[in-house]
């Protein structure tokens, strides 16, 4: 029987802004962490974009990236979970790949930032084109930092990252060439990001406008069927979360959405919930 050696989930890590703030106490921070996935269950995952601009570096050069807003997710087994949760949060959303295919997104290619690689030629031949033919640029990323003893820690290859990407610009490029993406998706791909600034949709628009903050979400993704579990901070949210009749009604709708491509076992499938402490023996 086929095993594969990644895990069959792909983790969204969020809460890395609630750890940081060291005047609250747990209960307040248990508290914000709740408060943060029912938004996620609500509303959808965040997409926001770099405040400045980005750029793939390759033996000292430069190449922009365009400017696009991401979602980021690892799909390391759960047995590094703690790894990720000191880093990103503590609130994992967990997703089958085809949560990622739908959106287009893809697994991060990693390259060594100061060795010759086979990708690089075609970044100098068409780095003066527009934009819109740049986008794989936005999957690319170094793998490695160099240490203070100048040994290299393939810190960023360990992330086993994967991206959902989008922008203004995106969009219009699918609707443009809708053929062919929507018939290889058998779905509406435009259609599975939502913009929060507009007005038209009043349920998303007051949750945007209602946030407190510099950083906000330039794109929301709803959830769907492929949602398919929550690690939990620890096991007073966990239990919280379990006796909340929002967050379970919340659950039940989404896994009960009509999911192009997803199987009736997944939508009738609870969604895995564990705590970040329980992740140690995965």
């Amino acid at each position: 029987m086929y095993q594969p050696i990644h895990s069959d989930f792909i983790i969204h890590w969020t809460g890395k802004d609630i750890e940081n703030l060291s005047n609250l106490n747990k209960k307040e921070k248990d508290n914000l962490y709740l408060e943060r996935l029912r938004d996620i269950l609500k509303y959808g995952l965040w997409m926001t974009k770099n405040r400045e601009e980005t750029f793939v570096i390759i033996s000292g050069e430069k190449i922009k990236k365009p400017s696009v807003a991401r979602t980021c997710f690892t799909e390391l087994r759960l047995s590094e979970a703690h790894t990720h949760a000191s880093e990103f949060g503590s609130l994992g959303i967990g997703f089958k790949r085809f949560f990622l295919f739908d959106r287009l997104g893809s697994p991060m290619v990693y390259y060594h930032q100061i060795r010759r690689n086979w990708f690089f030629p075609p970044f100098i031949s068409n780095q003066d084109k527009n934009n819109l033919d740049l986008y794989f640029l936005c999957f690319l990323k170094i793998m490695a930092i160099k240490t203070q003893e100048r040994h290299w820690r393939y810190k960023y290859f360990d992330e086993s990252e994967w991206r959902i990407i989008y922008s203004e610009d995106i969009r219009k490029l699918l609707l443009a060439h809708r053929e062919l993406f929507f018939r290889e998706c058998r779905i509406d791909v435009v259609s599975l990001f939502k913009n929060p600034k507009n007005k038209n949709n009043r349920e998303l628009n007051e949750y945007y406008t209602g946030l407190n903050g510099d950083i906000k979400p330039d794109w929301l993704l709803p959830l769907d069927a492929w949602f398919s579990m929550i690690i939990y901070p620890n096991i007073t949210v966990k239990n919280r979360a379990n006796e909340d009749k929002e967050v379970q009604e919340l659950i039940k709708t989404i896994k009960a959405k009509n999911t192009p491509g997803c199987p009736s076992y997944e939508r009738e499938n609870h969604p895995i919930e564990v705590d970040l402490s329980a992740c140690r023996n995965f």
